[in-house]
């Protein structure tokens, strides 16, 4: 999806800077030389160039809506995987310190960024994320416990 994403944004970028410079060397007094009016002649190129920027809009558009689908994906793919973890600790399950790692340095930040990006609120996870950090703790005074005697 990224490739994709990435493309169409080269493309996009590619097309518009062709179309750019080559506009403006149309309209430059100081340059004889008019590639898109020997071309095309000046009404097809005026047509050819709003078309074109229709077209790169419409592609603007889906890219964003494509951004958009992505990232509502990943965040209900993070939200599950940071509910189902919160749910093993809920039910003993035990989890090492690489796992907890994972959870606090990883899974967290994205879903925070994710909330963020998206605009919106989820009490339920925040309460689920809080109960891990909780245990967690715990867990780790244990930890130190054992170690220090």
């Amino acid at each position: 999806m990224e490739q994709i994403n990435t493309i169409s944004s080269l493309i996009i970028v590619i097309t518009s800077m062709l179309a750019g410079v080559l506009g403006l060397i149309e309209k430059t007094q100081k340059i004889k030389w008019k590639p898109l009016t020997k071309l095309f002649g000046r009404e097809e190129i005026i047509n050819k160039i709003e078309n074109l920027d229709k077209k790169v809009d419409k592609v603007m558009e889906r890219q964003d809506e494509l951004e958009q689908i992505n990232l509502e994906k990943e965040y209900h793919d993070i939200r599950e995987k940071i509910l189902n973890f919160a749910s093993d600790v809920h039910n003993g399950v035990g989890k090492t310190r690489l796992q907890y790692e994972e959870y606090f340095d990883k899974w967290l930040p994205k879903y925070d960024y994710l909330v963020h990006k998206l605009n919106l609120t989820n009490n339920w996870a925040t309460e689920e994320i809080r109960y891990v950090k909780t245990q967690y703790r715990k867990l780790d005074k244990e930890c130190k416990k054992t170690f220090d005697k």
